[in-house]
């Protein structure tokens, strides 16, 4: 099995507004069947040879508690494994394997994260334990929420 491969990322991080990245990754991986032997140049693509993937990812913090991101994905197509060829719309078997490919693949989400921060139950837990004589009192209502 011979592989060739290739990354490469871009990054910006950031906690206040804008952060994202982007990445390529090339590969290619050839193999031959048992029978053949070293060096010989009957290779063919194996049943898991993505050639190009390109992820993509960008976030922006509109609000300290919102944020909107969007991701992409794009991925080349497998090959068919078999011993298939396609011509005007039919498939034909051929002596070549698996140079046959699945159409790519590209998905994109869209998210929008909004928190929230629970301040009155903090408080009411605060007041509560200090409004307690009785430190063990305190320790199991802290415990419980």
């Amino acid at each position: 099995m011979a592989l060739t491969a290739r990354r490469v990322l871009v990054q910006r991080s950031s906690a206040n507004r804008v952060t994202g990245w982007i990445s390529y990754a090339y590969g290619h991986t050839g193999m031959r069947d048992g029978g053949e032997p070293p060096g010989s140049d009957n290779r063919f693509p194996s049943e898991f040879d993505q050639r190009h993937t390109v992820n993509a990812y960008l976030g922006y913090r509109l609000r300290p508690t919102v944020n909107v991101s969007v991701h992409s994905s794009y991925g080349s197509g497998f090959p068919i494994p078999g011993f298939l060829h396609l011509k005007g719309g039919l498939y034909y078997l051929t002596s070549v394997r698996n140079q046959l490919r699945m159409l790519p693949y590209s998905r994109t989400d869209l998210r929008v994260n909004k928190s929230w921060t629970r301040s009155v139950e903090a408080d009411s837990l605060r007041r509560g334990c200090q409004s307690d004589e009785s430190d063990e009192l305190c320790f199991r209502q802290f415990q419980r929420v």
